[in-house]
This record gives C-alpha cells, structure tokens and sequence, in this order.
C-alpha cells in the first residue's frame, strides 16, 4: 500500500499544505473544489508507483491559506502554483487537474509553457451563456456561519446532493446521477472537507465559472490529454470545446466500476517514460516569529504540530479536548516572543493521526514523546489545560529529566461521566449528527458540563459569535471520529495520584491561562 504524506510549505507567509507519495519525476495534482488533496488519494497511489506525485490544497481549500485577494482568478491561482513550484525546488514538472483543478493547471502551462512536459485536464467544464448566468445565481448558497448550525446542515445536504444531480441544484429526472450514495462515513469525511473552505469556498468556483475554456485550450503548446470518464455528467462538455489543437487528445475513458482508479490508470499511461529528473525532498518549515504548521513523523502517524519562535527555552503546549492545537494559536503566538512555542494536537484529534481503537493514555505519553523527540527538542517545558493538563502529567513522567517545568492549568480532576461528556459520533445520511456535534459544542459555552442543562449549571458568560464558534467547531469536527476514544483513555489512565507523582506548578484560574501567567509559572515568580 503507497504511503501518503502530509507537509507544509511557506511562500513568504502563504501557508501551502500538500500530500506526497512515491519516488522518481514529479507530478503535480490539483483538485477540484470545494475539497482538498484528500479527494485526489484515489489517484495518488497508482501515480506514486512511478511519480513523486505532490497533490497541493489549492489556495483557501483544505489546509492552504488563500491568495488574498477578494475575487481571485484562475491566473491568481496559477500564480500561486508557481511561486509553490519554486519553493518545492522543481523547475519542470508533469501536470494533472480535475475540474477546477484543471483549468488552473491549463492558465499555468499556457503561462509558462517551458515548466510543463505533459499536461492531463479532466472534466474541464464550458458552460453556456445562459447555464453561466445559473451557475452564477444557483451552484454556491451562502454558507455563512449561522448560530443555530443551519449552515452546516446546508453544507451537508449540498454535499449530499452533488452525489445525486450535476449541476445539484437542478433536481429533475434527467440530471440525476446513476450511482449510489455513498456510506455515511464517506460522505462525513467529505463535508469536513468542504468545511474547511469556510464560507468563502465559492471564490474557486466562481474564478472557473468565469474562465474563457475554449479559447484557452486552443492556444495549447504543450502535449495535452483533455478527458472525462463515462460517468461523468461533464464527459457531455468535451463536444462543447470545438476544435483543438492536435497536441491535444481529447477522449471519454470507460469507467467499469471504479471511475478513479480508470483515470488514475489512462494518467500512469499518458505520464509514463518521464525524463524529467527526480523531485528532490521535501523542504524543511524554517521557524519564525509567526505561527508556522509542520508535521511530525511518530509511530501512530503523521502528528500536526503549530511552532513559532525562533530561539530560546521551548514550551510545548497540550490543548484540551475536544479541540486541537488551533485554539491555542493565539498564546502561542504570545509566548513565542521570548521563546520557541510548540502546540501539537493530541494523537486522534484535530489533524493529527489516531492511535487504535481502544487507545490508553500510556500510549498517548509515548506518541507524544516520539513528536518531541522527531523536532529534534531535548528539554522543554510542559503547558497543558484541562484534559491536556492530564496528558502532560503522563508525558512529564515519562520524559522525566527532559522536562524543566510542568504547568497544569485547570486540570481535569472531577469525576467525569465520559459517556456523556463524549458520546461517540456515528454519521448518518441526514447529516443530523453534525448538528448534534454543534449544538453540543454551542452547549459546552453554556452550561457545565454541558449536558446538564438546568440553571444552576448555567455559565455566566456570552456566547461566542456564530464565525468564532464555527472556528472552534471546524477544530472539533476534524477529530470528531476519534476524539470520544481519545478522552476516555485520558480519564480513564490518570489515576487520582498522577499529578501528585510529577513535581508542577498548578494554575486555577476562571479561565485559560494568560501568557503572562505561562511565564509566570515558568520563572517561578507567584502567579496573580
């Protein structure tokens, strides 16, 4: 089975994120919206086997910050590509784009013809005047965050719907779709997906919708294959893009059962016998002042860490549950004034990878343990709040002498009904589970805990605003599978002695730790 793994660059401070597999010349591939990379892992596998095949998240899709600008273009995204390309160190390269991914890879190898040998579009759409004007006005609602969740449910049954009818919104006999849906499970991962897009997933779509196709595709200097499966409703647009080129191959590819694994075949085909030379490694995140992402290899997996500062002691930072590292972005970029400041997300949530089913928190301590060891760090200091407070208890015990200072902040010490503090996630085809998720999420800012809902359990504090609680809920959906094994473990492991067992300094405030107070603690100066 071919190893997919995940990194980050920096172009400037334009954070990229991408999945690489395999050895030998480069192959870049870019998505389709609204997803990310992780829609193209069907294709990654069977490419890798000959290809160092690098699929980037397209600029404000999965991982990959934004272009920055308030209407991009295909050419802005194409832009993009190539200051990526550079700091990838690949000067030529192999090219395959699916949908909006496609005509993103067409504007750059009509922009710069001398960096592409062979170039593979797939369902490269060309609408209509009066189709363009609909696409406009129907293809991409407004998904702004809503307090009661309603955006996620429309997220959801959009979703959904793409499965069913191309283009979704027209519900009619003749546009359905002869497939089945898919499980629940899958169609989970999906919309988390598309939630990271957020609610500006619509730039992409939109910068295709306005390509001139036909035109572009005609000025075509670079060996092209122009494609569709036979399951694809846009197999019926390749009529449409009148006369080509003779470097260009157009064709409509039999599907059979598996319409991936069929484009993924005809690509090994037209991407064989490659003479560029091999993609050299992937380039290291450099540290800075701001918050940078990394991954860190470990024996569970891939582990998603957020680092900023460049020099001074290190302080690593455990997040509570549910959650990730991303919510304590904001401290960490504080305490990186003064030192190296390091978040991970905790093995199972957030971005990070699970450990088994029935993880312990034994395991959770060594994991983590590897992580530090991975970022080359031999003597920190531990920050951690709430559950995290726990999980850096056990990490201080088995790093011993490696750990300056343990800092717990607002420790998790009550007897807790993890049940219900955690109910497992089961997606369902409605999509009535991720409600559920929000609503508890909206409830955990309003009662403690928050599934007791009566007036003595009530919080006395106002509610996030719908887009700060969809940040925060973006963070808990990513793990949202995973995290219910994760926590138990945690309660379960930390024994009613496990801080009492690592020397630390305990803070008790209302509410998390300030910077101020981490160092503080870390001095050993008296904490007010």
């Amino acid at each position: 089975m071919t190893t997919i793994s995940r990194h980050y660059l920096y172009v400037g401070e334009r954070r990229v994120h991408y999945r690489r597999a395999g050895d030998g010349p480069p192959l870049i591939v870019l998505h389709s919206c609204p997803g990310s990379s992780a829609s193209m892992e069907s294709v990654i596998g069977p490419l890798a086997r000959q290809h160092t095949v690098i699929a980037l998240d397209n600029p404000g899709f999965g991982e990959s910050a934004g272009v920055g600008r308030a209407l991009p273009g295909i050419g802005d995204y194409a832009l993009a590509l190539a200051e990526t390309l550079d700091v990838l160190g690949l000067e030529r390269v192999d090219l395959f784009g699916f949908r909006t991914g496609a005509k993103i890879a067409l504007d750059f190898a009509l922009q710069r013809p001398g960096r592409v040998r062979r170039l593979a579009l797939e369902g490269f759409a060309h609408y209509t005047p009066d189709e363009t004007v609909e696409m406009f006005a129907s293809y991409t609602p407004d998904l702004t965050p809503q307090a009661d969740g309603g955006h996620i449910l429309r997220t959801w049954a959009m979703w959904r719907d793409v499965q069913l009818w191309w283009p979704w919104f027209d519900r009619r006999p003749e546009t359905r779709i002869a497939r089945p849906l898919a499980p629940p499970a899958v169609l989970h991962a999906q919309v988390v997906d598309f939630l990271r897009a957020g609610k500006n997933y619509w730039q992409g779509y939109h910068a295709a919708f306005r390509y001139p196709g036909p035109e572009a595709l005609r000025r075509l200097t670079v060996p092209t294959l122009l494609f569709a499966t036979s399951t694809d409703p846009l197999r019926l647009h390749l009529p449409r893009l009148g006369t080509l080129p003779a470097i260009v191959t157009s064709e409509v590819i039999p599907a059979g059962t598996n319409a991936r694994l069929a484009a993924a075949e005809r690509l090994a085909t037209f991407f064989a016998e490659s003479d560029l030379p091999p993609a050299p490694p992937a380039p290291p995140v450099l540290l800075s002042e701001t918050v940078r992402r990394d991954y860190v290899s470990t024996s569970a997996g891939q582990l998603l860490v957020r680092r900023a500062g460049r020099a001074g002691p290190v302080i690593v930072l455990l997040h509570d549950l549910p959650g990730s590292g991303g919510m304590m972005e904001p401290l960490l970029a504080q305490l990186a004034a003064d030192r190296r400041a390091i978040a991970i997300d905790l093995p199972g949530a957030g971005d990070s990878a699970p450990l088994n089913d029935l993880p312990t928190l034994d395991e959770v301590a060594r994991v983590l343990s590897e992580a530090i060891t991975g970022l080359g760090v031999e003597t920190v200091n531990l920050y951690g709040v709430g559950l995290g407070a726990l999980v850096a208890a056990a990490l201080a015990r088995r790093l011993a002498g490696g750990v300056r200072r343990l800092i717990v902040d607002r420790p998790r010490l009550d007897p807790i009904d993890a049940e219900r503090e955690f109910p497992r996630l089961e997606p369902t085809t409605s999509g009535a589970h991720l409600i559920d998720l929000w609503c508890a999420w909206r409830d955990r800012h309003l009662w403690s805990p928050w599934y007791e809902r009566t007036p003595t359990q009530a919080v006395p504090v106002a509610v996030p605003d719908a887009e700060t609680l969809h940040a925060g809920f973006l963070e808990i959906v990513k793990g949202a599978l995973t995290t219910p094994a994760l926590a138990r473990a945690i309660i379960d492991g930390a024994g009613p002695d496990l801080l009492d067992a690592v020397p630390g300094v305990r803070l008790a405030g209302d509410g998390p730790a300030t910077a101020h107070e981490i160092r503080a603690a870390l001095d050993g100066a008296p904490v007010h």
